[in-house]
Formats: C-alpha cells, structure tokens, sequence
C-alpha cells in the first residue's frame, strides 16, 4: 500500500507527517509512504521549525526534498491524506478520477477512530483483515471534508505553531495507526 500525505509546498505538514508516521509504523510496515504538495514546489527542504519539531520527537527531516504532487504519483497512490480542503478539492480538480482514494487526514482520522472503536464493541462481526479493506471501511465512517478539518500551516508562523501543527497531526497519525498495523 502506497500512502501519500499531501499539503501545499510540501516543506512542512506533509513531510512532517511522512517522517513522524514511518517513525510511528517502525521497521518492517508493509506501508510505503510518501508526500507531496498542491501545488508544491521542487527541490525544497523540510521547513526548519517542523523539522525541529520532527528531531524533538527522535525523527528527522534531513534529506527532504519537496516535490509538486503529479498524475502519476496520484495513478500510484492507494490512500492520498491532504491537510486542507482546499487542497483535497485541488486534487479533484485535477485527478477526479482519484476521488476515491483522496482524504481530509482529520476527517479520515475520525473514521479510523469511529472502526476501531466499532471493532471493540461489536467483536463477534466481521471485520476486514487486510490494510486495504480496514482503510476503506475507516472511509466509509468518516465525515465528508471540509473546512473545518484544516491543519493549519505553520511555515514562517514560529516554533509555537510548528508544535502546535506537530500535535494536531501526531493525534491524527495515532488515530491511523491501528489500520496499518498487524493488530489492526
């Protein structure tokens, strides 16, 4: 399974999120996971108060480069996690027929957390046991996107929005979790 995260330039939310959840899946996940921005900018490192952030919690952003989220990487994701509505829309925009498999992250977050709380309680049902089937049944109980879902962007806004970013996502990538590891 191909994980995308996206947000704007790809310098800060995004590849935050990239690091922090290959840091949180550990050694063996089979996840591949990557990010991109809408509209992006190539050839940019990680923002350096989110890398910060990042080093804080025993990840790195060291050798990040941005890259502009394209057609192809979109043909090859199985799950595409943006930051913002707007740029969730973007990407519908461009790529409609990838509606399926593009997500608000908070919104889809929500959805992880509504199935496993779901899988707790009703443990005599059926439950997918792959990746893929668990990731469309999280889909399938989130909330429509929106606005209200944004994370904000913490580029030039100082180390108190970078943590604060940092926190909102890292609540976000342990509701995730779950789906993409063997307990599911």
């Amino acid at each position: 399974m191909l994980l995308v995260f996206v947000c704007t330039a790809n310098i800060a939310r995004s590849p935050y999120a990239e690091r922090r959840f290959a840091q949180l899946l550990g050694p063996g996940a089979d996840v591949r996971l990557a990010s991109a921005g809408i509209p992006g900018f190539e050839g940019r490192a990680m923002d350096d108060e989110m890398a910060a952030v990042l080093a804080q919690r025993g990840s790195s952003g060291v050798g990040h480069v941005s890259h502009a989220l394209t057609g192809d990487v979109m043909a090859a994701a199985d799950l595409v996690l943006s930051m913002e509505f707007a740029q969730h829309m973007r990407i519908f925009d461009f790529w409609p027929q990838y509606q399926a498999k593009t997500r608000g992250l908070a919104p889809f977050a929500l959805g992880a957390s509504n199935l496993v709380q779901l899988r707790a309680e009703a443990r005599r049902m059926a439950w997918p046991d792959t990746v893929a089937g668990l990731v469309e049944a999280a889909a399938a109980l989130a909330p429509p996107d929106s606005e209200s879902f944004d994370i904000d962007d913490p580029h030039r806004r100082g180390p108190a929005a970078a943590a604060s970013c940092a926190a909102v996502i890292d609540g976000h990538l342990q509701q995730i979790l779950p789906l993409f590891t063997a307990s599911g």
